[in-house]
C-alpha cells in the first residue's frame, strides 16, 4: 500500500471521526465484515492503520456468501481470504443459502441477508470475545436510509438514519462518501470485488441508488444528501430529547414487576402525546418484547387506551398485552400479565364531611369523588359486588342491577369481582373507575358533601 498525503488525509479523517464517536480503544478486539467490496476492504484496512498504530488490539474478520452468484461469490470468499493472510488476520467464513431463509422466514432476501450477517457477527463475537462488531456502512448508505424510512412512514427513531454506534455495532466509515472510499483505495492501488447485483435495480435500496436519488439530485436539488444528513441530525436530538423525557416519567412513575411495566395512569394521562409514545415505546422495550414489528398504529392503539375505562385491553405483537387496571396502566406479555393482576391493590377508604358552598367547584379526580351528605344517610363501605347490587344511572329513573351495569359498559367478567365499590347496604355509590350513582350527586339542593378519597396501600375494607 502506497502513501500519500491524500491517504493521510483520509486516515485523519476517519480516525478523528471515530475518536470522536468513541468508536475505537486500545483494548479493543474489532470483528469486521468483509464482503470483499470496497467500502469493507476500506474498513478492514483502516482498521489493519489502527492495529498498527496501537489505537486498537486485535481484528477478526467474516465473510458470509449469500449464495446468490455462484462462482462469483466463491472467488469474493477467496479474495477476503488472501486479503486477511496478507495481513495475518483470522477470517471465518460461512456459505449461508439465503434465498431459503428467505422463503422460510417469508421475508425479503434483503432482510434474510442482513438478520444472517450480524446473527453470525455476534457468533464469532461471543467466540473470540471480541468488543465491537464493526460493519462499512457509509455517509451514501446513511442518505439512503434516511429517504427510504421517510418514504416509509417512519418514526423519529427511523428517521434519524444509521447511528456511528448501536449496542457493540460500530461504523467508523459513517462520516465518509462512496466516492471518497473509492477514491482511497485507487491511489492505494488496491483492488476490490465487485458485486454485480448492487448494479441490479431489483432490490428496493438499489432503486433508490442507481435512479431516484441520482434523478432527484439532478433535477430537483443536488444538496439533497446533504441536507437528508442535516435533517438526520436534527431528528436524533429530537429522539435523544423525547427519550430522556420518557425515561425521566418511567423512573418517577412506573414499575417493573415480574417483566411487566406498571405506570401510574393519572400522571400517564397528563402527558404530551409525543413524550406518551415515548413512554410506550420504552416500556414494551422493557417488558423484553423489544420493538420489531411495532407500528404507529399500535402505539396509537394505546394512546387511545389510556383514556378507556377499567378493563380494556389492546393487543400487540409476540402475545404482548397493555390493560388499564384501577390506577395503573401495564404492559407485558400476557402470561406475565395476567398473574401480575392478581395481585390487586388494597386501598384505605378516607372520608370527610364539610358545608357545601353552591358557588364552590366540585373537586374531583379518578380517586376522589363527592358526595350529597344528606341523602346517603346511612354507613357506607368499601367492597367488591355482592349478590342484590342496585345502582342508578339515570337521573329520574330507579335503580338497577349492578350486573346489568355491568353488562351495558362490556365490562370482562372476570374483571367484575375485582372492580372496587363504594356502597351503602345494596345500594352503590359509586362504581370506582367508572362512575357514581344519580341518587347520590351533588345537586343545587346539597347544603353537605361526603368527600370519598381512596388511598392505595391501606385497609381494604375502609372505615
Amino acid at each position: 500500500m502506497s502513501s500519500d498525503s491524500s491517504g493521510n488525509q483520509f486516515i485523519y479523517k476517519a480516525t478523528s471521526y471515530a475518536e470522536e464517536k468513541h468508536l475505537i480503544k486500545k483494548d479493543s478486539h474489532i470483528v469486521v465484515g468483509v464482503s470483499g467490496g470496497a467500502d469493507s476492504v476500506c474498513l478492514f484496512l483502516l482498521l489493519m492503520n489502527w492495529k498498527k498504530q496501537n489505537k486498537i488490539k486485535e481484528v477478526t474478520a467474516v465473510h458470509i456468501n449469500h449464495m446468490f452468484r455462484g462462482q462469483e461469490a466463491i472467488e469474493d470468499k477467496e479474495y477476503v481470504k488472501e486479503l486477511c493472510n496478507q495481513y495475518n488476520i483470522k477470517c471465518y467464513c460461512f456459505d449461508i443459502n439465503v434465498s431459503a431463509i428467505a422463503k422460510e422466514k417469508k421475508i425479503s432476501e434483503e432482510e434474510a441477508g442482513r438478520e444472517v450477517r450480524y446473527h453470525k457477527f455476534l457468533e464469532v463475537l461471543n467466540q473470540v470475545n471480541g468488543t465491537e462488531i464493526a460493519v462499512a456502512h457509509h455517509k451514501n448508505d446513511n442518505e439512503e436510509t434516511i429517504f427510504l424510512n421517510l418514504l416509509r412512514g417512519s418514526s423519529v427513531k427511523g428517521l434519524r438514519g444509521i447511528q456511528a454506534k448501536r449496542g457493540n455495532i460500530i461504523r467508523p466509515l459513517l462520516c465518509m462518501e462512496r466516492e471518497e472510499i473509492e477514491a482511497w483505495l485507487k491511489k492505494q492501488e488496491i483492488d476490490w470485488r465487485e458485486d454485480r447485483t448492487n448494479r441490479e435495480d431489483i432490490y428496493t435500496r438499489n432503486k433508490l441508488r442507481l435512479t431516484i436519488l441520482p434523478m432527484l439530485k439532478k433535477e430537483i436539488n443536488p444538496k439533497l444528501g446533504e441536507n437528508l444528513i442535516e435533517n438526520g441530525q436534527l431528528f436524533g436530538e429530537i429522539h435523544t430529547f423525547l427519550t430522556k423525557m420518557a425515561n425521566e416519567f418511567l423512573n418517577t412513575y412506573s414499575k417493573l414487576e415480574n417483566g411487566c411495566v406498571i405506570i401510574s395512569l393519572e400522571p400517564l394521562k397528563q402527558l404530551d402525546v409525543a413524550v406518551a409514545r415515548y413512554v410506550f415505546l420504552s416500556s414494551i422495550e422493557q417488558s423484553g418484547v423489544g420493538l420489531k414489528d411495532i407500528t404507529k398504529k399500535h402505539i396509537d392503539t394505546l394512546l387511545n387506551l389510556v383514556h378507556l375505562q377499567v378493563g380494556k385491553m389492546a393487543h400487540l405483537p409476540y402475545n404482548t398485552v397493555a390493560k388499564v387496571d384501577y390506577n395503573c396502566f401495564m404492559i407485558g406479555q400476557r402470561e406475565k400479565l395476567e398473574k401480575e393482576r392478581r395481585a390487586y391493590p388494597v386501598y384505605e377508604m378516607k372520608c370527610t364531611i364539610f358545608p357545601y358552598d353552591s358557588g364552590k367547584k366540585i373537586q374531583e379526580s379518578t380517586y376522589t369523588k363527592w358526595f350529597d351528605y344528606d341523602t346517603i344517610n346511612g354507613a357506607v363501605k368499601l367492597r367488591t359486588r355482592q349478590n342484590g347490587d342496585m345502582i342508578q344511572t339515570l337521573k329520574n329513573h330507579g335503580e338497577k342491577k349492578l350486573k346489568d351495569f355491568f353488562i351495558n359498559e362490556k365490562i370482562p367478567r372476570e374483571e367484575r369481582d375485582h372492580i372496587l365499590l363504594v356502597a351503602k347496604g345494596q345500594s352503590i355509590l359509586w362504581v370506582v373507575g367508572h362512575r357514581i350513582s344519580e341518587a347520590y350527586k351533588v345537586s343545587e339542593n346539597t347544603k353537605t358533601i361526603l368527600q370519598i378519597e381512596l388511598i392505595e396501600g391501606g385497609n381494604e375494607n375502609g372505615r
